[in-house]
């Protein structure tokens, strides 16, 4: 846990004071109300998160260290620092320290005088920085005697090899001078301290720079000397110019905000979808979001993610921030684009697919639970249409038409031609059309289709016929038969048939070959163009005959004469135009009657 308190708070540290180029080490004023003791960046790691006191887990802790020879280190007030505790004495914004030492000399070892003052930025964590873009260090001093700047380094293969006893010192000797002076002192003036370990002193600032512990100042006057001076130093404002925090921690234990979205950036969706936010913290935060591409509002509540939200449109842009004690640890940002297409809609069978008996055709569409409306009679589907439940069945050539649709597609359209190629059929009837009769006819109607409906009162037998089960008896003076002929996988066929009953008691001889003794018209029956009459004529005189059209027109006129069958010839045109008036006259005897001309 205090590894991650760490962590959590050096990011905050990171997003809010050292967003820049460069990284203030420290300007010697309390920003979070730390002890006198901690630098900037300690200050940071040690109270945001742990509290003021909790020295051995924060970072950034000023400390003297000397050796067990003498020589001191006071504030100053003059009071003697203690080797190895928190110390930070600020004196008008700056730091204030004494050195009182005997001798900076190489091959040093603890047992050999040494006085320096030490930030270990990490404090006591697992913690590494990469300095390897570093420029320079720039800060403001002033004083009496000499120092030296120095990074106390690792080696990073030797870091990553376990080698813990791998260090490296790296710095720049300055004389100070009584006036305030800002300085700035570039990477390519760093080299090996004199009392860097024997082994190293062939590393140079490239072995180290990127495994940086600690900024010491040393109290240093010449190398191989004893003297007994003191060095005064007053310091302000040192800054590391060319590197950001961001590019230099290199924890080994982390708990980073590292907020992620699923689904991620540049996410292509279809339908409404469903974005989950969510963060690498263990310890309690806020995350608040926007979907309108703006930056998010930490005071507003509307804003705060609780759960996973639905977005749509062409182009979404989610922007969050994540915040820890109301502090805005990461922002990131991700992308959205939803895709509109339309709907597929398919049929099986397919298009101008041929068929005998009944077939079934099913229509799919993706997505399944697309809506399908479709038609029969070729018109175009509406929403108004018959919705599609099950597979259709076809009995006859259709064309099917659909049209499928859902929310967040484009709405589709489909058409199918269906061709069903059937056996020709045939319908006979024994006897055949025309045929006369005495009192009864019987009447064999046959197909080689499946079913024969029909009447014999001149009706439409597809809608008033009889199932036709065997031979049937008719009678009267005329009579129409009509017929349909049915069944899977035939086509439909009509016949119709008109048979002539002859009366009992009616001479069939020729006209004149027997006397009549009174008018008579006693049967009218047509074969094809021709109408047969049998007429009486008292004695075999002359009678006068008409013939009138349905619309009162006078089609046939002519002279009779002699008893028995005549035929009067009507034109093409005229058949089968419904009803004609017959009109016999003799002296001032008449009849009319009327005929079916069918």
């Amino acid at each position: 846990m205090k590894r991650q308190s760490i962590a959590v708070c050096l990011y905050v540290w990171l997003l809010i004071q050292f967003s820049g180029g460069d990284i203030l080490l420290d300007d010697f004023t309390n920003y979070f109300g730390g002890t006198n003791d901690q630098c900037h960046i300690g200050e940071a790691l040690g109270y945001s998160i742990v509290g003021p006191n909790a020295v051995d887990t924060g970072g950034g802790w000023w400390r003297p260290f000397t050796d067990t020879l003498g020589t001191v280190i006071t504030g100053g007030s003059g009071t003697v620092l203690d080797t190895g505790t928190y110390a930070r004495l600020v004196e008008s914004s700056a730091m204030h320290i004494i050195y009182k030492t005997y001798l900076c000399t190489a091959n040093m070892v603890d047992t050999w005088p040494y006085a320096y003052i030490s930030c270990n930025m990490a404090g006591d964590t697992a913690t590494w920085f990469d300095f390897s873009n570093l420029t320079s260090i720039k800060l403001k001093l002033k004083g009496s005697g000499s120092i030296r700047f120095s990074f106390r380094t690792k080696d990073i293969s030797d870091l990553f090899a376990g080698d813990s006893s791998a260090w490296g010192f790296y710095g720049f000797k300055y004389d100070l001078t009584p006036d305030w002076k800002e300085i700035i002192i570039s990477t390519t003036l760093f080299s090996p301290e004199p009392f860097s370990p024997p082994a190293d002193s062939q590393w140079t600032w490239d072995h180290g720079k990127n495994a940086v512990k600690a900024f010491d100042i040393y109290a240093c006057p010449d190398e191989d000397t004893t003297t007994n001076d003191s060095t005064e130093l007053y310091i302000d404002a040192v800054t590391f110019e060319g590197i950001t925090w961001q590019e230099t921690f290199n924890f080994e234990y982390v708990d980073l905000p590292n907020l992620t979205a699923v689904p991620g950036d540049k996410t292509h969706f279809i339908l409404d979808t469903t974005v989950t936010l969510s963060s690498a913290l263990s310890i309690e935060n806020r995350i608040y979001y926007t979907t309108d591409g703006t930056a998010p509002d930490t005071g507003d509540t509307s804003q705060l993610y609780t759960t996973p939200f639905t977005i749509s449109g062409d182009t979404v842009v989610v922007q969050a921030v994540i915040t820890v004690n109301n502090v805005i640890l990461e922002s990131k940002s991700w992308t959205y684009y939803q895709d509109v297409i339309p709907v597929v809609l398919t049929a099986v069978p397919g298009d101008s697919s041929h068929f005998s008996l009944d077939t079934s055709v099913t229509l799919t569409a993706i997505p399944p639970d697309a809506s399908i409306r479709y038609t029969l009679d070729g018109s175009v589907p509406t929403t108004g249409s018959p919705l599609y439940t099950g597979p259709i069945t076809l009995n006859q050539s259709t064309t099917l038409r659909a049209m499928s649709y859902r929310f967040g597609y484009i709405g589709t359209y489909g058409s199918w031609d269906y061709i069903c190629d059937l056996l020709a059929s045939w319908l006979l009837a024994n006897p055949g059309d025309s045929a006369q009769f005495g009192d009864t006819l019987t009447v064999n109607l046959t197909t080689n289709a499946d079913t024969i409906l029909y009447t014999t009162d001149g009706t439409d037998p597809a809608t008033n016929g009889t199932v036709y089960t065997g031979p049937f008896k008719i009678t009267g003076d005329t009579v129409v038969v009509q017929a349909i002929a049915v069944g899977d996988g035939y086509d439909t066929i009509a016949g119709i048939w008109h048979y002539f009953g002859i009366m009992t008691g009616i001479d069939n001889t020729s006209p004149g070959s027997v006397a009549c003794k009174k008018l008579s018209l006693r049967q009218y029956c047509r074969t094809g163009n021709n109408i047969l009459l049998h007429i009486g004529i008292p004695d075999n005189t002359a009678a006068y005959l008409s013939i009138f059209t349905p619309a009162g027109r006078k089609i046939v006129e002519r002279t009779i004469r002699g008893c028995g069958y005549h035929t009067v010839t009507i034109s093409d045109e005229l058949i089968g135009k419904g009803i004609y008036l017959i009109r016999l006259t003799h002296g001032r005897e008449e009849i009319i009657v009327k005929n079916i001309v069918q």
